[in-house]
């Protein structure tokens, strides 16, 4: 008769609801196999339990594991895209700095061009020029051999005329 057989009295008399739980026979007895019974059960689901929660925990680990990996993932492919950005603009500020020489390139070749054509008119107008001179300077050889031989009658006539004054004198004398 200690306190806590007496709380178990009264606890089992409650639970089956059998009436005069003083008398000699104790209805436990028969509460305490289904008990038992149900604290087995309970200790197998538990056990049962317990495996199914380490499973769904392994799971949960796994998924947070694959989680990191896609977040892991998804910073490499941002840095990827970034890079790629990076890359996109670098191209594009060398192709302008490309399009600016070939403009530059093709000015030179332009102002080149113009140059030749400047030196080959220039030339031009240099031949040109000489050959005015040349006319020129043959037609002043013309007209200069043609001054000579008027001056050479010139001095004939002069000469002829002398010898005739000058016999006409002797004439005289």
């Amino acid at each position: 008769g200690s306190v806590s057989t007496e709380l178990e009295k009264t606890f089992c008399c409650d639970l089956t609801g059998t009436v005069g739980c003083d008398g000699a026979k104790d209805p436990c007895e028969e509460w305490g196999i289904k008990l038992a019974t149900e604290a087995a059960r309970a200790a197998v689901a538990e056990d049962s339990a317990s495996a199914e929660k380490e499973r769904a925990d392994a799971a949960e680990a796994k998924i947070e594991e694959l989680e990191r990996k896609a977040r892991d993932a998804e910073e490499l492919l941002a840095q990827a895209r970034k890079e790629a950005e990076e890359a996109k603009s670098k191209l594009q500020e060398l192709e302008a700095k490309v399009n600016e020489e070939e403009g530059k390139r093709m000015k030179c070749e332009q102002e080149l061009e113009e140059a030749k054509t400047s030196a080959q008119e220039g030339e031009n107008k240099v031949k040109e020029e000489v050959k005015r001179c040349e006319d020129e300077l043959k037609l002043e050889k013309t007209r200069l051999q043609e001054l000579q031989e008027m001056l050479d009658g010139a001095r004939e006539t002069a000469k002829a005329s002398q010898e005739s004054h000058a016999t006409a004198q002797g004439d005289l004398a």
